[in-house]
């Protein structure tokens, strides 16, 4: 989950990529590497449905299970 501009968006991240080193960058077929975790302040880049109006720079949450769904949205609404 993530912030919108309008309301919370709910998606499954389908990818996580962080930029390949500067020398290896160059080569536009192949710029970034799939990880499985990504620490606080990485550029990553994530590959999700209907992210076209998440707000950059926002909180991403992993919400445990659809029973803490609606406890998520507030957060994130705040």
């Amino acid at each position: 989950m993530v912030g919108g501009k309008e309301e919370p968006i709910v998606t499954k991240v389908r990818a996580a990529l962080l930029p390949k080193p500067l020398d290896e960058i160059r080569d536009p077929r192949d710029r970034f590497t799939s990880v499985e975790e990504v620490s606080a302040a990485a550029g990553v880049k994530i590959a999700a449905p209907d992210l076209e109006n998440a707000l950059a720079g926002a909180p991403v949450y992993v919400v445990p299970s659809q029973d803490r769904l609606q406890e998520y949205v507030e957060i994130v609404s705040e």
